[in-house]
């Protein structure tokens, strides 16, 4: 094979040497691309999952601010005729934050341990609406605010209170995932990239040195 090499024109030479270095350099561009495209798929595997639960869990935090600010307002509220008004309001945002948990807990792209984290922040929320729901706002509409004050103040509080903190615990914990998997797939993507860098110059230096070799012995 070496022997046929050496033997060949100058101009098959030249046209052989032309076909390796373009499949050398069809292969680390290749190889570029694949990486890259590797790359997106994990960056958005990262995004449906963490980041995803991170941000429907924050948005959930603020649906429930919402709610505990309208039933403050109806607690308050000593216009009886506005009551139904607020109560309703009440009514649309918890549809809305039991929408978000139904999609959340129904969410194939995370974990088991992310869905029984989820279960957990739930258990507070369903308690805290349940006893608004049949007992709290009940008793506003039958003018006993000391028990719905009572409610608010008490088992409610803690209620609101357990559920925050596992949220942003939730929160803290699937966002540092997120970004520490970013982290690793940014490292290992330069690592890669200054390898085919690498690579590419060494064959570039080789192949001057190679052809500098050739022009000294035929000028001898």
């Amino acid at each position: 094979m070496t022997g046929f090499i050496i033997n060949m024109k100058t101009k098959n030479k030249l046209y052989l040497r032309s076909v390796i270095w373009l499949t050398i350099l069809a292969a680390i561009f290749f190889g570029a691309y694949s990486m890259t495209a590797g790359m997106g798929g994990q960056i958005l595997s990262i995004y449906n999952e963490n980041f995803t639960a991170a941000q429907g869990i924050a948005e959930l935090k603020a649906d429930l601010n919402g709610v505990r600010a309208l039933l403050v307002t109806l607690l308050a509220e000593k216009d009886k005729t506005k009551f139904d008004s607020i109560n309703s309001k009440i009514k649309e945002l918890t549809k809305v934050i039991d929408d978000r948990f139904n999609d959340l807990l129904n969410n194939r792209a995370f974990s088991d341990d992310m869905i029984d984290a989820l279960k957990k922040i739930n258990e507070p929320w369903a308690a805290f609406r349940d006893t608004r729901d049949n007992e709290l706002i009940p008793a506003i509409y039958e003018g006993d605010i000391e028990k719905a004050r009572s409610l608010a103040l008490g088992i409610q509080a803690e209620r609101y209170k357990t559920f925050i903190s596992l949220a942003n615990e939730f929160i803290k914990k699937e966002s540092k995932e997120g970004n520490d998997k970013v982290t690793n797939l940014a490292g290992f993507v330069n690592t890669t990239r200054n390898f085919l860098i690498i690579t590419f110059v060494i064959l570039l230096v080789s192949n001057l040195v190679i052809k500098k070799k050739k022009t000294f012995f035929v000028l001898l």
